[in-house]
C-alpha cells in the first residue's frame, strides 16, 4: 500500500501468539540501527507498573521481546492510558540509510492497536521531520489487509521499502484506552542516503522537545447544517515557567467558528483577519504546559463547500522561541440529516460530557434535535458546583422536554447524605440508605 505524500510501502504483519516469527536483523546492531539507543517521549509513558525500574527510555530498544502475548503491565514495555496523540523519537547518532521502521504494539479484542500511526525522519537537531509512511483506520481496508482487523494480541507494524534517510526517527500514533509497545526497530537500508530528496509537502510539526497541536483524526469533519464541536489536542514538553503561546488557525470561506475556546481563551477574544477566501483566527496567551492534552481546544463550527472543492484548514503554533511549520489538514463536509423520530423510552445523549459544555454549544438545541438526542449529560462535580447558571440552564432544558442524566460515578465526595436522589429510588417514594456502586448511572427526569 502506498502512502500519499510518502515514500515506501506499508506492511502490517499480525502475531496471533507470543512466539511470533522475528526478523533475523532484530538483534544485529549493524542492521537494527535503533538497538540499545535511547528513546524520547512526548508525553512520557504514564503507568507506574511499566515505568518501574526507570528503564522506559531503553525498553523499546533493549532487544527484549516479551515472550507472552500480553504486553501491558510488563516492566519491559511502555504504556499509556487514554493518551490521545503520542510522539516518540530515537536518535541513531548519525544520518543513516533507512529501509524499514517497525514497532510491536499490543492488540486484541479488549485493547485495540493504535488507530493512526505515522513514521517520520529528520537529519538532525533543528532540522524538520518528514513523514515517510502512515497507517490510518480511516483508510478503508487497512486493518483487513494488514492486520486481520486488529484483533491479534500482539502485532508488528512494519513500514518497509522506505529508501529514505535520517538521524532521528519519529513515531507518532493515536492511542485509545490503552496503548502499549515493547519494541521499536529501525533497519538499515542499502540505498545512498545522499541521493534521498525529501518532499517539502511531507514536512510535519512532530516534536518531542517543544509543543505540538493536533487534530484527533487525519481529517477535520465539519457539519453543514448544524453547529458541532471540533476538539483539538496539544502535547507540550515540561516547562518550569510560562511562555508566550500563539496559535493561528486559517479556515476556508464558508466555514464558520460559532464559539468555543482554545487554550482557555474564547473565540471572541481571538484576533480575526479575513483575506480573500480565508479567515485567520489567532489566539495569544501564556502557557507553561497543557493540563488536558486531548482538550486543548473545543471549537464549535459549521461550514459548506462548493461542488468539487477540496477544502482544508491550516494551523501554526509558537511557544517561546519555538515555531512549528504551517500544517494543512483536509476538511470533510458532513451532512447530518434530521432525525426522523426522537425516542421517548430510550435515553440518547453524549457520554463523558458536561452541562457546561452544552451551555457553551451555540444552537445546541437545534443540533440535539437534528441528531436525535433527548438527554443532557452531566458529571457529578459540575452538577453540584456553585455555578449560578447551571440551575437555570437545567430548568430551561427540562421545559424543552430533555431528560437529565448523571454519567459519572455516584459514589463521589461531592455528594452528601442530603442529596437523596443519588440513592436507589423505590416505587412508594422512599429510597435506600446505600448509594449505588461506583460507576453506575443515575437517571434524572
Amino acid at each position: 500500500m502506498k502512502c500519499s505524500n510518502c515514500r515506501g510501502t506499508l506492511v502490517l504483519i499480525a502475531f496471533a501468539c507470543a512466539r511470533a516469527q522475528s526478523d533475523p536483523r532484530d538483534f544485529d546492531p549493524t542492521q537494527n540501527l535503533a538497538l540499545h539507543k535511547s528513546v524520547a517521549f512526548l508525553p512520557a509513558p504514564a503507568t507506574f507498573y511499566t515505568a518501574a525500574g526507570g528503564a522506559d527510555a531503553t525498553d523499546l530498544t533493549d532487544g527484549k521481546t516479551i515472550i507472552h502475548s500480553y504486553l501491558c503491565g510488563s516492566q519491559n514495555s511502555v504504556e499509556w492510558t487514554y493518551p490521545g496523540r503520542v510522539n516518540l523519537a530515537v536518535d541513531l547518532g548519525a544520518v543513516q540509510p533507512i529501509d524499514e521502521i517497525a514497532m510491536r504494539f499490543q492488540g486484541g479484542s479488549l485493547i485495540w492497536p493504535p488507530g493512526w500511526v505515522e513514521a517520520m525522519v529528520s537529519d538532525g537537531p533543528g532540522q524538520p521531520y518528514y513523514k515517510v509512511a502512515e497507517l490510518s483506520r480511516w483508510t478503508p481496508g487497512d486493518y483487513q489487509k494488514y492486520g486481520n482487523g486488529g484483533t491479534d494480541w500482539a502485532f508488528r507494524l512494519r513500514f518497509q521499502n522506505l529508501k529514505t534517510r535520517g538521524r532521528f526517527v519519529g513515531i507518532r500514533f493515536y492511542g485509545a484506552a490503552y496503548a502499549c509497545s515493547d519494541q521499536l526497530y529501525v533497519f538499515k537500508g542499502g540505498n545512498d542516503p545522499n541521493a534521498v530528496v525529501h518532499d517539502p509537502a511531507t514536512i510535519t510539526d512532530f516534536t518531542v522537545t517543544d509543543a505540538q497541536m493536533y487534530f484527533h483524526k487525519p481529517a477535520v469533519y465539519v457539519t453543514d447544517n448544524i453547529v458541532t464541536p471540533l476538539p483539538i489536542g496539544c502535547v507540550t514538553a515540561p516547562s518550569s515557567s510560562a511562555k508566550p503561546m500563539s496559535v493561528s488557525l486559517t479556515l476556508p470561506a464558508g466555514t464558520v467558528v460559532a464559539g468555543g475556546t482554545l487554550g482557555g481563551v474564547p473565540v471572541s477574544s481571538a484576533a480575526v483577519k479575513s483575506a480573500g477566501q480565508t479567515t485567520e483566527y489567532t489566539w495569544n496567551f501564556l502557557s507553561s504546559g497543557v493540563a488536558d492534552p486531548k482538550v486543548f481546544a473545543r471549537l464549535y463550527v459549521s461550514g459548506s463547500a462548493s461542488a468539487g472543492a477540496a477544502p482544508q484548514l491550516s494551523y501554526q503554533l509558537s511557544w517561546g522561541s519555538y515555531a512549528s511549520p504551517a500544517i494543512t489538514v483536509p476538511i470533510q463536509i458532513v451532512d447530518v440529516p434530521p432525525a426522523p423520530v426522537i425516542p421517548r423510552r430510550l435515553m440518547l445523549g453524549l457520554s463523558w460530557w458536561s452541562i457546561s459544555d452544552t451551555e457553551l454549544w451555540p444552537d445546541w438545541d437545534q443540533a440535539f434535535r437534528s441528531i436525535g438526542f433527548n438527554t443532557i449529560s452531566a458529571v457529578n462535580a459540575l452538577w453540584y458546583s456553585n455555578s449560578t447558571t447551571v440551575p437555570a440552564f437545567v430548568a430551561q432544558a427540562r421545559d424543552a422536554g430533555y431528560k437529565m442524566q448523571l454519567i459519572d460515578s455516584t459514589f463521589s465526595p461531592e455528594l452528601t447524605a442530603n442529596q437523596t436522589e443519588v440513592y436507589c429510588q423505590f416505587a412508594d417514594g422512599t429510597h435506600s440508605r446505600t448509594p449505588p456502586i461506583a460507576g453506575s448511572t443515575i437517571r434524572r427526569n
